[in-house]
């Protein structure tokens, strides 16, 4: 006898086979603000023609205190009963309109109108509605026992349970009808309700639609539709739940309306309301959505139907995407808090088509005499029922004409508007056209019940591999998983008997589609994995899902702080500010208070809500901001309780001429500088004890930065109280920290080498002060690798090069063991050299054993080493050291006029001139270094590197990813000999030059023998390696370079960890990557083989190690030079130093020869060449891996994206 599968299958097949009751009633969301202009004749065509769509109802939506709702509502239930029909009104009251309605006259408009025969009634109670008002919860109790009422709220903006949790409501309504970004609708908000409701009412948002341009209600934005109509009316049957609300009827402002267009109806659009740039109405009528309602509200309500009419319905915009401005418009909303994408990228370029069909057909589509073959995206079971597709626009323009044939004979056609090209205003008009054909008579014809329907397709969140697509296929589509189409079940692969449950790490929602999977064939062993017969599955309650929100951004100019305040609580417009980092509603931080305060943008201004939005949360500034409010600031200021700290006078600039910075008079602290290339840091204290934990609470000012914080004259508060420390934010220091923590009562605040001291104090931020000594807050300086490039110690005893080096200002050590008394290690000395054209100079050991108090540099130098002993036999004590200290000089030198006849040679020596950096063979530019094996992505946690030719460490990331191993590479020699013993002959790239003058040229050199190759030569990918880094990152946080939003939902990082980086995830015998790659079974691998490597050197070329250097930077969104040196060098250079200048010109020079390298034809070929390769892998990848399946399509949408960001 074969084993019974697990009782856990078993259950999952019961819960997914549950049979709920049908939909009793459809009803459509109605705008009676819309009808101040209708006559009873009016409401008459709209009840008539909502019926004939077998429309229960309308659900009268009022605002509080309009003057039309009185008679407008007297005028609908006349045209009801005159019509004598079983169509019902009932009410929706409108909270968020214009405000909370009064609990009496709630009471008073149910009480008038409850009685009437056409209002609708649920058994003996009527039925009522709001729209949002959950603060006014409290009313109900006492509205409920006045009218008798039974409560179905829409408190959507609550969720379910909080919703659910109050106690007054005896159902509820989710307006939750749209999607979220440029992804199909799901039904996980629908299943919350269910879940909560525990078998209440539930009533469930249908909408086709939602494009409103309302700069009057604050409203610009898309969310997407497409084929959200009839995916919605699947998800209806599928969950079948007892009322359904269409949104909407009449909502034109809103363009989800699927009733006639009416003139008269216009009111949101004029200048006193709405205020829209454009009527997007005009001319694009709704009503087709009409044609095939009947059939998908009688399969609702009956399980099946019979139709006798064939037709066709389509839908389309009438303008592309990019042919016109956005007019403003957002995909989705930051108003709530929704990640915002292009308009273009949640609305697809495409005809869309639906056909009720008696038998099977064939679908065309000509748009202006082109005509193309469509496909059916779903088909109905037994070849009776709704048939669905699309085809691109694909750039055509001209009339649009959906044709459906059998057998060569033209059964039903659609025509409609032309798509254009041209626009109003310029804008887009986001609003679509729909079009239905003249209905074609036939035999009575009858789908497939759902009484004897399970679903046969849907889909999951990309966490769940592709176990969603494989359940749903066979009739399992759980709460985690979205249906898309019903049918015949479909015969499921035999049964293998066993016990499948989620692998350790994942929750409790992989527990049924584990044990289905498993069984029947499909066991993905990242997610799920095999026990014996017996064993009980266990795994823990999901989270709930993160809600993508932006939790950090910036602006340029005027509107920096509001969008750096305004984004970090999720509102950030795209237009004004950049999303620097997306992150979960649940966990970002909770905007702030909401005040009285009505801001808006100031004449003449665009400011996409921004001051709405946080004038409304408190922060209203004056010189961008309008404010209307008890809270506004008089006179320009932050308002009260919103701390915001401006440059404070007493800052005073610092140069390297020594003066002490500060002047603030404090005893317990002050700010120092030990010495940098620029001018002192511009940094100061704040001026309040704040909350450092609460980032806004603790924020500097307008172009500053925070670096830390001291709890100097704070010490009364709590742990996590304290002083902002706030530098201008163009000062070229990052990565700062408190040295010295107190030990014993005593501190030893001293900065490392490459460090700026910044302030000092008895405290710091830690609650343990000093007894004696200070402790130090010092940062990185960024021109700290550039000052001593090629500098280094040499072994013990052995001098400098004397042709390439010197020993700098006479600086050695002698370096001693670290335990205390015991003798020194190295007799005389270590030298300390650099190259000859340095910058240091006059340098010594600082600090007197064996206290050493005084180690400490001079204010015009800086520090390159620590010791214990410094260059002398007495150690310090205590755990101090000596530090070494140089002044840094910038001598001019005389320029060599140019060689007669202006002959083309390589450029200089680099190495020559930078010998140490040229001795570092695990230098590698691409990863994006900066001169000293410090990754690009450094401050995500990526480190750098192993041994050239062996695997390369790409990085390590903070968002979850195991680290990256790039493929062996040859280094510069070995490839040069490899590429010698095949062709005889080597060609490198480097900055082509006259007597040693780089220009901004690159030019090809070859040899044939390695002796003449210059040694500043890099191996180069032309694609940098560092890029596939860039493109996981991206798809884990689902920010691409430059800050965009992209159009795909994120890929969890663990399908990098356990599927991408994973030894044998691929099949054998793919094709090779190239013809000398061997088989590669993992996916990294694969990708990293394409970049090029040992076995793939095709694509590999020699590059100049200066440019290649300046490449790998800009590849990493870092400047070839940093803008504090840069803009000093300038600054040097127009003051008459030639060195400056020279030195400024050259960082422009080395970043146009990168570009200029990139346009040479055979590097431009070799790039592109890398490039379809690339994703060419990545399609392999895709195609036989779960749970990627558009990894190319995400290349192609992040590769162009990086080329403009950089």
């Amino acid at each position: 006898m074969r084993p019974i599968i697990s009782w856990l299958l078993a259950a999952c097949l019961l819960a997914a086979g549950q049979v709920r009751a049908n939909v009793k009633a459809v009803f459509a969301h109605f705008m009676v603000s819309n009808t101040g202009l209708y006559t009873v004749a009016d409401w008459e065509d709209d009840i008539s023609k909502a019926a004939a769509a077998h429309i229960d109802g309308f659900v009268l939506n009022m605002a509080a205190g309009e003057a039309t709702t009185g008679p407008s509502l007297a005028h609908a239930f006349t045209a009801a009963n005159n019509l004598g029909s079983s169509f019902k009104l009932l009410f929706s009251f409108d909270y968020a309109g214009n405000g909370l309605w009064d609990k009496q006259d709630v009471i008073a408009f149910i009480t008038q109108y409850s009685s009437n025969p056409a209002y609708y009634r649920r058994g003996s109670q009527p039925l009522v509605s709001t729209f949002e008002g959950p603060a006014a919860s409290d009313d109900w109790p006492s509205i409920k026992a006045a009218t008798g009422c039974f409560f179905i709220p829409s408190w959507s903006s609550l969720g379910a349970a909080p919703a659910w949790a109050k106690g007054t409501a005896d159902g509820l309504f989710s307006w939750a009808a749209w999607p979220n970004g440029p992804h199909r609708m799901t039904t996980f908000t629908d299943h919350s309700y269910l879940d909560a409701l525990g078998g209440a009412p539930y009533m469930m948002g249908v909408s086709p639609w939602f494009y409103t341009n309302m700069p009057g209600y604050r409203k610009n934005w898309l969310w997407r539709g497409d084929s959200l109509w009839f995916d919605r009316w699947v998800h209806v049957m599928h969950l079948q739940p007892e009322y359904v609300q269409i949104i909407s009827w009449n909502d034109y402002g809103e363009s989800h309306h699927i009733g006639p267009l009416r003139d008269k109806a216009y009111v949101a659009f004029d200048g006193t309301h709405g205020r829209a740039p454009f009527n997007y109405v005009l001319n694009k009528p709704h009503d087709g959505w009409l044609t095939f309602l009947p059939f998908l509200v009688d399969m609702a309500k009956s399980n099946t139907t019979t139709f006798n009419q064939e037709n066709v319905v389509a839908w389309y915009r009438e303008t592309p995407g990019s042919a016109c401005g956005t007019g403003g418009t957002t995909g989705n909303t930051a108003s709530q808090l929704q990640q915002t994408y292009p308009p273009a990228v949640l609305a697809q370029d495409r005809v869309f088509y639906a056909a009720l069909l008696g038998s099977p057909a064939s679908v065309s589509v000509s748009i202006g005499g082109q005509s193309v073959a469509g496909t059916w995206d779903i088909t109905p079971s037994g070849g009776v029922g709704l048939y669905r597709g699309s085809v691109p626009m694909d750039g055509r323009t001209g009339a649009v004409v959906v044709s459906i044939t059998r057998s060569g004979s033209g059964v039903v056609q659609a025509s409609g508007n032309p798509i254009t090209t041209a626009c109003t205003g310029g804008m887009t008009n986001w609003n679509p056209s729909v079009i239905s054909g003249s209905p074609r008579s036939i035999a009575p014809a009858t789908p497939l019940s759902l009484a004897g329907s399970v679903c046969t397709s849907g889909f999951g969140d990309p966490k769940y591999l592709d176990l969603c697509s494989f359940a749903c296929r066979y009739g399992y589509c759980p709460s985690v998983c979205t249906c898309t189409s019903l049918g015949a079940a479909v015969e499921k692969p035999a049964a293998l008997d066993v016990n499948g449950c989620p692998k350790a790490g994942m929750d409790s929602t992989y527990l049924g589609l584990c044990s289905f999977g498993c069984n029947y064939g499909y066991c993905p062993p990242s997610l799920c994995q095999v026990h014996a017969a017996g064993h009980v599955c266990t795994a823990p309650n999901p989270t709930a899902p993160p809600i993508p929100v932006c939790v950090s951004g910036m602006a340029d100019g005027a509107y920096a702080d509001l969008c750096r305040f305004s984004c970090y609580h999720g509102f950030c417009p795209p237009e004004i500010c950049t999303c620097t980092q997306a992150g979960s509603v649940t966990g970002a931080p909770a905007p702030p208070p909401v005040t009285d305060m009505v801001g808006g943008p100031q004449a003449g201004a665009v400011d996409y809500g921004l001051c709405q939005w946080a004038c409304r949360h408190g922060n209203c500034p004056s010189h961008l901001c309008t404010c209307s409010g008890s809270g506004c600031p008089g006179g320009g200021g932050i308002p009260g309780g919103m701390f915001f700290e401006f440059p404070s006078k007493l800052a005073v600039t610092q140069s390297l001429s020594g003066r002490l910075m500060g002047g603030l008079g404090f005893g317990w602290g002050g700010p120092v500088f030990d010495g940098s290339l620029d001018d002192a840091p511009v940094c100061r204290l704040s001026s309040s004890c704040t909350r450092q934990d609460q980032s806004l609470e603790s924020r500097c000012g307008p172009h500053e930065v925070k670096l830390g914080w001291d709890k100097a004259g704070c010490e009364g508060g709590g742990s996590h109280y304290g002083r902002s420390i706030c530098c201008a934010a163009w000062e070229a220091v990052t990565k700062c920290v408190w040295r010295g923590e107190e030990s014993d009562g005593g501190c030893n605040g001293q900065c490392q080498p490459g460090e700026v001291q910044i302030w000092q104090s008895f405290w710091g931020n830690k609650a343990d002060r000093c007894k004696r000594g200070t402790k130090a807050f010092c940062c990185q300086s960024i021109e700290y690798s550039l000052v001593t490039r090629g500098c280094h110690w040499k072994t013990c005893g052995v001098a400098c090069n004397p042709i390439r080096e010197t020993m700098v200002g006479g600086m050695s050590k002698r370096t001693g063991p670290r335990t205390w008394g015991e003798g020194l290690t190295c007799l005389p000395v270590a030298n300390y050299c650099c190259p000859k054209d340095n910058l240091l100079s006059s340098c010594a050991w600082r600090g007197t054993a064996p206290d050493c108090g005084d180690a400490k540099c001079h204010d015009d130098e800086i520090a390159v080493d620590l010791d214990p002993f410094g260059n002398s036999t007495n150690r310090c004590r205590a755990g101090r050291k000596k530090i070494a200290c140089c002044k840094v000089d910038a001598p001019p030198v005389t320029p060599q006029p140019p060689s007669p006849g202006g002959v083309c040679k390589p450029a200089f020596d680099w190495c020559a001139a930078n010998p140490f950096e040229c001795s570092l063979e695990d230098m590698d530019p691409e990863f994006g270094e900066d001169g000293a094996g410090a990754f690009a992505g450094a401050a995500a946690g990526l480190h750098v590197l192993a041994e050239r030719g062996a695997g390369r460490e790409v990085g390590k990331f903070v968002h979850g990813l195991n680290k990256m191993m790039a493929n062996p590479y040859p280094s510069r020699g070995a490839l040069i000999t490899k590429t010698l013993a095949k062709s005889g002959s080597v060609a490198w790239w480097a900055g082509s030059s006259v007597c040693d003058y780089y220009d901004t040229g690159i030019a090809k050199f070859t040899a044939t023998s390695a002796a003449v190759v210059p040694q500043a030569l890099d191996t180069e990918h032309v694609i940098d390696l560092q890029v596939l880094h860039k493109f996981a990152q991206s798809c884990v946080t689902g920010i691409l370079p430059g800050g965009a939003i992209s159009k795909f939902a994120n890929i969890p990082a663990a399908w990098f960890n356990d599927v991408f980086m994973k030894d044998g995830m691929l099949p054998a015998g793919l094709p090779r990557v190239s013809p000398t790659s061997p088989e590669i079974r993992n996916a990294m691998s694969r990708l990293f083989e394409a970049f090029g490597s040992s076995s793939n050197m095709f694509l590999l070329l020699l590059a100049d190690k200066q440019m290649n250097q300046a490449k790998g930077k800009l590849v990493g969104f870092k400047n070839p030079m940093s803008l504090a040196v840069f803009n000093k060098a300038l600054e040097d250079g127009a003051a008459g130093n030639r060195v400056a200048a020279m030195n400024a010109i050259d960082a422009i020079k080395a970043t146009m020869r990168v570009f200029t390298y990139l346009q040479h034809p055979e590097v431009s070929a070799a790039f592109n060449a890398a490039a379809d390769n690339i994703r060419a892998q990545m399609a392999i990848v895709a195609s036989n891996t779960q749970g990627a399946a558009d990894l190319a399509e995400r290349w192609d949408e992040f590769f162009p994206v990086l080329l403009r960001a950089i």
